[in-house]
């Protein structure tokens, strides 16, 4: 008994003169339990009483055997017999809860490692035509590395636009596809956020090993188990489930394909080329039985790339497949792309032999074909499609020879009329300015910015509230030096250095106040320092107060008790 006032009423009602409060005995066990009692609920209560207690249970279950028959004993199963048969339904239960709880911890583990799309980044490459892509399928380089009986890196460089990632593509589906005898993983790297860093390439490459040999999630449930979530950001230990999983003996052979590895952030693809050449020269130099691991990199030959990949290349001159040094059968490869394409043009209005062949000859005879041009141009020509022969020779004519040209042409066709051409243009500046690929979100905040830059008075628009309650301090800079009014009132919300400090954006605060921020501006519910008071950001407000910004006595009294009941109190908000 716990409760004083269930005490009290079921005494009252029952006539219970006692109450036990710490209770232990058998459980689980097909028994009567006698149980003398000593702690009297929270009336009484005294350890030396134990003893007594122990006493009258006693003299009360030898009184109470001398009113049990004989015979009603010996109907009775053996305590060992039903002992066991208790125990071992009970142990099968534990068992099998121990292994649903280690599968769903398995399961939850095997989920941690999904956190991109892999396979879309993969479709969304063109698949490979018959005849093409021979200059790294027949080479001699990928036929030692496929056949390999040890683990090998093979590292394919190609000019941009060359068919990389098509290649890729193939490998995956059809060369090199998952069977029983070997598992291929890969990713394609994307200069992005959701696809440029080896956390996340490693991530999807366990995630499919896993997908296809779960008995090799014992190599990431105890390091999952303790780092969760920080797991899929931890380089090093994520390289380490990899190299070990593809160690253990049920992962027969492991193919992984990175592609474009070009497109990865430049300081991680460092530490992954490391990884990847550390562990070549390992391979080479033991053998332990194992099945290998093949891995197969992808990249345009960039210097940086290539002296990173140097200590390989020199060590092992089959690890390099130069796809640059290959164009002029690369450009005839694509002739059956182009011929392929064109066909497959022809099928939607129809076309006829003579205007074929025209399209063919036309765009063969191009002296910079490759591969992202094409893609271009037959966009273009799909858009463009007529059935009249004169109109068709004038798109013809009209073809961009080079992938320049061929970007040319799409600005200029999107951006006919002056104002068009001004915004695309102001979009391009901000793609190359940019340090790092910006999100929809802050490109069109950024573009906002661009296209106010000349705009008369000041403007007044609500972006720098906005960036100042995300904590945006380098937009924030930027528009103020393009004249944006520090005093812009946002409705329902306030002035940005009030919003600033309700969100306890430190930095952002410090740029206004910088810049001339008035410090008694209202907030929606008060000005910058009382909201900074009452939402208890100590550096906020030391540095408002530091600008020359007051509470009133009743106003810090009042904030004071709203910032105790909230979050019991803050002792060293009050004394600052």
């Amino acid at each position: 008994m716990k409760d004083p006032t269930a005490r009290d009423r079921i005494g009252k009602s029952l006539g219970v003169l006692c109450f036990e409060i710490e209770a232990a005995g058998l459980t689980g066990f097909p028994c009567l339990v006698i149980r003398g009692i000593s702690d009297y609920c929270d009336s009484h209560k005294n350890w030396a009483w134990q003893k007594y207690a122990a006493a009258s249970a006693a003299a009360f279950a030898k009184d109470f055997m001398r009113f049990v028959p004989a015979e009603m004993v010996t109907k009775e199963r053996p305590a060992l017999e039903s002992n066991y048969t208790l125990t071992h339904d009970i142990l099968h239960q534990l068992q099998r809860q121990a292994a649903q709880d280690e599968n769903d911890k398995k399961r939850e583990c095997h989920q941690a490692f999904d956190i991109c799309n892999y396979e879309s980044y993969k479709n969304v490459n063109r698949n490979r035509v018959e005849g093409t892509c021979l200059w790294a399928l027949e080479s001699q380089q990928f036929q030692n590395w496929r056949s390999s009986e040890r683990s090998g890196l093979l590292w394919i460089s190609a000019d941009p636009g060359c068919g990389k990632s098509v290649l890729a593509k193939s490998l995956i589906d059809l060369e090199l596809r998952t069977s029983d005898e070997h598992t291929t993983c890969y990713l394609f790297f994307k200069d992005n956020e959701e696809q440029n860093k080896v956390a996340i390439a490693l991530c999807a490459i366990l995630h499919q090993l896993f997908s296809e040999r779960p008995e090799l999630l014992r190599h990431a449930v105890t390091v999952w188990d303790q780092k969760k979530n920080t797991l899929t950001k931890n380089i090093h230990e994520l390289w380490k489930i990899f190299t070990e999983a593809s160690r253990d003996e049920k992962a027969n052979r492991i193919i992984c394909i990175f592609d474009a590895l070009n497109e990865c952030h430049m300081q991680e693809r460092y530490i992954l080329i490391r990884y990847l050449i550390d562990f070549y020269k390992e391979s080479c130099h033991k053998n332990n039985g194992h099945c290998p691991l093949q891995i197969l990199v992808t990249s345009r030959p960039y210097f940086d790339i290539e002296v990173e990949f140097q200590e390989a290349v020199t060590a092992f001159p089959t690890s390099r497949l130069q796809g640059e040094l290959e164009n002029s059968i690369i450009q005839m490869e694509i002739d059956l792309v182009i011929e392929s394409d064109v066909a497959q043009l022809a099928k939607q209005p129809q076309l006829d032999d003579n205007m074929r062949s025209a399209i063919v000859a036309k765009l063969r005879n191009m002296k910079h074909r490759t591969y992202l041009w094409l893609y271009l141009v037959m966009n273009e020509m799909r858009e463009r499609f007529s059935r009249k022969a004169k109109k068709m020779n004038e798109i013809l004519d009209q073809v961009p020879k080079s992938v320049e040209d061929a970007y040319e042409a799409l600005l200029d066709r999107n951006v006919q009329k002056p104002e068009d051409r001004s915004e695309a243009q102001a979009l391009l500046h901000l793609v190359v300015a940019a340090k790092r690929p910006l999100t929809l979100q802050e490109m069109d905040m950024a573009f906002n910015i661009a296209i106010d830059y000349v705009s008369e008075p000041p403007m007044r628009s609500p972006e720098l509230v906005k960036a100042s309650r995300r904590g945006f301090e380098d937009v924030g800079q930027q528009l103020l030096q393009h004249r944006a009014d520090i005093h812009a009132f946002a409705k329902y919300v306030g002035a940005a250095v009030g919003v600033a400090s309700r969100s306890n954006r430190f930095p952002v605060v410090q740029l206004l106040l910088q810049h001339g921020a008035d410090i008694t501006a209202d907030l929606a519910i008060g000005d910058a320092l009382s909201t900074a008071f009452e939402e208890g950001h100590r550096d906020v407000m030391k540095t408002l107060h530091h600008y020359g910004a007051r509470l009133h006595y009743q106003e810090a009294f009042e904030c004071a008790l709203t910032n105790a009941r909230r979050t019991s109190g803050d002792l060293g908000i009050v004394e600052s």
